[in-house]
């Protein structure tokens, strides 16, 4: 690595382009599925430049954060995605489930609010679940 500074930054979502003193420059830019962040894309294009300007830096920082067993951010502990139609499918089912309960207290009806709050009960635990996995 030469000894060339930083000359010029240009933001562009979802590049980040870095001009420098040398004349060089270097372009990164995230993926589709990352948010634009204009701090690590300039740590980023520093690390790029480090690694010549070479595609491959990332490589090397995937293998040692992974090497280091910490997880990427966004993901959960055990590095599955939280299924979002299953939350959705039991958070409606606890709402059916809350509604009948509330029915069943208003006409006095005990064998109903039992149950229904029993049925409702178990719609948070299924969803409990899944946060936690």
């Amino acid at each position: 690595m030469n000894a060339a500074v930083i000359k010029n930054v240009i933001f562009a979502p979802p590049a980040t382009i870095v001009y420098w003193s040398d004349g060089s420059k270097t372009v990164v830019k995230c993926s589709e599925k990352d948010v634009f962040d204009p701090e690590k894309g300039l740590a980023m294009a520093i690390a790029k430049r480090c690694g010549g300007n070479k595609g491959s830096y990332y490589k090397e920082i995937q293998n040692w954060v992974e090497k280091s067993g910490k997880k990427y951010p966004g993901k959960t502990a055990a590095g599955k995605a939280v299924d979002l139609d299953v939350l959705k499918k039991y958070s409606s089912e606890a709402n059916k489930d809350f509604e009948k309960f509330l029915s069943a207290v208003m006409s006095n009806n005990q064998s109903g609010t039992l149950l229904h709050l029993t049925a409702l009960v178990a719609d948070l635990k299924i969803l409990e679940n899944e946060f936690n996995k």
